[in-house]
């Protein structure tokens, strides 16, 4: 049986750091791994990364890898206080965290969301673009987009028209992660369009 081995770009994803970081950490022996030969990119095992993700603390890297099939939720922009709170209290799904709209782009490919948030801190036009890219995206006509927004966010009508779900700052956590949790039972019961 072949052996899974992960890139530094998946392995970044799932740790929430940038690829440069887990280089230096392959480079200085903290994570072992290896280059391919003739090229510069670097592999890691899975029972190295499972290694280093325990010795390291990160139970959330471990849970993902362990249960891989477990549905996923994106949360974009969202400041840290607020991401970890979520990803707390929401345990039935695999969080996974990405700073920016370009960032988002390239976790979308790789884990197919069940549901997105997005903070409207990111700028109006990058939750627009986000909102769109789903909602046009015909391999992902069950994920649920919600905006996180503040009381006087521009484009905020149109975001509303398109999201499945609009809250405004700031957030009544309990209720805001009933909502999320609803809107994705709600998204899962209907049939593609």
């Amino acid at each position: 049986m072949a052996t899974r081995v992960y890139r530094t770009g998946k392995i970044a994803r799932l740790c929430g750091v940038a690829p440069r970081t887990v280089s230096k950490w392959i480079d200085s022996g903290r994570l072992k791994g290896y280059r391919v030969p003739g090229s510069k990119d670097r592999r890691v095992t899975h029972d190295e990364l499972m290694r280093f993700a325990a010795a390291s603390g990160m139970n959330h890297v471990l849970r993902d890898m362990q249960e891989p099939d477990r549905d996923s939720l994106l949360i974009v922009g969202v400041n840290d206080s607020l991401a970890t709170e979520l990803g707390a209290k929401l345990t039935d799904y695999r969080v996974v965290r990405a700073a920016n709209t370009f960032a988002a782009g390239s976790v979308i490919g790789d884990v197919r969301p069940c549901c997105v948030i997005v903070d409207g801190s990111i700028g109006s036009n990058e939750v627009w673009q986000v909102v769109m890219a789903i909602r046009n995206d015909p391999k992902m006509p069950h994920t649920v987009t919600v905006a996180v927004l503040g009381p006087d966010q521009g484009l905020a009508d149109l975001i509303r028209e398109w999201s499945d779900g609009v809250f405004v700052k700031p957030l009544q956590i309990d209720l805001f992660i009933e909502t999320v949790k609803r809107l994705i039972a709600e998204r899962k019961r209907r049939p593609a369009a």
